[in-house]
């Protein structure tokens, strides 16, 4: 049996402004997802400079943007766009 469900990325982007440390569980949730959908387009090298931006760029300018994605867009391709440097690659 597994717990409530934990907060959504929306109030931990909200919560990492006074408690940084919390971004690192965005990271645990959506880097796989960005690395993986990265990889299949430009290789895993590039894929591993594509995530670190991707986090560093979020992190360093924290967004007003939507809470969710549209629903037609997938979620690594929405992060990378929305969290990301842009993208070398077309989302």
């Amino acid at each position: 049996m597994t717990g409530p469900p934990g907060p959504d990325d929306a109030a931990l982007i909200a919560e990492s402004l006074e408690r940084p440390d919390v971004f690192a569980d965005l990271y645990g949730r959506h880097a796989a997802d960005i690395h993986r959908y990265a990889a299949r387009r430009l290789g895993d090298a590039a894929a591993d400079d594509i995530t670190a931006d991707t986090f560093l760029t979020a992190f360093r300018h924290p967004p007003s943007r939507p809470s969710s994605p549209a629903p037609s867009t997938s979620r690594p391709a929405y992060t990378a766009r929305c969290c990301g440097p842009s993208p070398p690659f077309p989302v």
